[in-house]
């Protein structure tokens, strides 16, 4: 029997953080995963699939761990302006350059952060890995956790985080429902090489089909995030080359110029998720495993590094006044910073769907915005929200 003060289910990039941050101050904590990351990594090796947009908040988070070094060592690239238009012609601009910034945030491969936290989890003397699946998990009369490893361990704690993704078996053994929306849409992820250089920019085109995306990695080399119908995904993905390419050029509007595959293209679902409740005694959901979001604007890993942010800031100040960190007043704190601004961030990307929907009142509505979307102000402010996120009330 292992007894330790936190037990965390999933070691991703957001369950793999959120232990760092509590074994810097001074918990003793148990991760769980079913497989371990892959560490070693190679420049040269093509770019993985699954890349998120970190935002000036994550990066900082990121620093505070230790961990901004070893993801700079192996591969980001940094993105300097945001850049919409629809196929009626509308168009804005979000640039760093109007923050006086030296960018909007940087593009990482997940893998890349995921093993950058491992390197320092792995030395840190206060946190203990387990590469194992759950067989059993029960709670006590006191509400303490037992869960039984297919390893045959057996742990103790009386505080269970789980950060184990959108189909969560911790939310499973709390009993919690979610609210959930089917967008209808599945996002097809892939890299390409672009004959028009990318410029640092991430570009976005509205069509009367959907959302194309392109997210500059290295010279030449793009990521994409292409939204089609249910039906559509599967006949895309298993075209051939020359299809593909056919396709995606003519999807981004020839943004960049002729685009050409250069890995598989895979798609997933879209599916908005909100937990009613993130925290009960004894228990917490933090990142998808308590929301996820329409992926366009890359807000997504951005609001599971918050959930961190907030983990650690009330953990921190209820272990120096003496108060229970497992105590559902404690992690109330948590959800009340934390489930407002994540269904915000959940109506907005609702709301810029709708917004580029072709209806003919949101044609005339894009039209009347265009001066506003032109103006330098507001393009700051926009930028200004894009690139440090919202982290509000947290509560003593």
């Amino acid at each position: 029997m292992k007894q330790h003060n936190v037990i965390i289910l999933g070691g991703g990039m957001v369950g793999a953080a959120a232990a760092l941050a509590l074994s810097q101050l001074g918990l003793k904590v148990a991760l769980i995963e079913t497989r371990p990351v892959k560490r070693e990594f190679d420049t040269n090796e093509p770019y993985s699939l699954r890349i998120s947009a970190i935002q000036r908040s994550s990066e900082n988070l990121l620093k505070s761990l230790g961990v901004w070094d070893a993801i700079t060592a192996r591969r980001i690239t940094p993105f300097i302006d945001m850049r919409i238009q629809d196929w009626q012609g509308f168009a804005t601009q979000l640039s760093a350059h109007d923050l006086h910034e030296p960018n909007l945030g940087h593009l990482v491969e997940n893998d890349v952060i995921a093993a950058a936290i491992w390197d320092s989890l792995i030395e840190h003397p206060n946190c203990t890995l387990y590469i194992a699946q759950t067989k059993q998990a029960a709670q006590d009369g006191q509400g303490n956790w037992r869960l039984n490893l297919d390893n045959g361990t057996e742990l103790h704690s009386p505080l269970l985080i789980g950060a184990d993704g959108a189909h969560s078996q911790v939310r499973q053994w709390m009993g919690i429902e979610q609210d959930i929306n089917d967008y209808q849409q599945h996002c097809i992820v892939g890299n390409v090489r672009t004959e028009k250089p990318h410029q640092q920019a991430c570009w976005q085109h509205y069509s009367e089909q959907g959302i194309f995306a392109l997210l500059p990695l290295s010279s030449h080399t793009c990521s994409i995030a292409w939204y089609v119908t249910p039906e559509e995904a599967p006949l895309h993905c298993a075209s051939n080359t020359n299809e593909q390419a056919e396709a995606i050029t003519y999807a981004s509007a020839g943004l960049l110029g002729r685009l050409t595959p250069i890995s598989e293209f895979v798609s997933f679902p879209l599916i908005r998720r909100q937990s009613q409740r993130y925290a009960q005694a004894n228990a917490l959901l933090i990142g998808d495993a308590a929301h996820t979001v329409h992926p366009q604007a890359g807000q997504g890993v951005n609001l599971g590094l918050l959930d961190i942010i907030a983990l650690r800031e009330t953990f921190s100040y209820a272990l120096a006044h003496g108060q229970p960190i497992h105590d559902l007043r404690v992690l109330s704190r948590i959800e009340r910073a934390r489930k407002h601004d994540a269904t915000l961030v959940q109506r907005g990307m609702e709301g810029l769907n709708w917004l580029f929907s072709n209806q003919p009142i949101n044609n005339r509505l894009r039209t009347i915005s265009k001066p506003f979307a032109q103006n330098p102000l507001a393009s700051s402010l926009l930028a200004n929200v894009a690139l440090h996120g919202r982290l509000t009330g947290l509560l003593e």
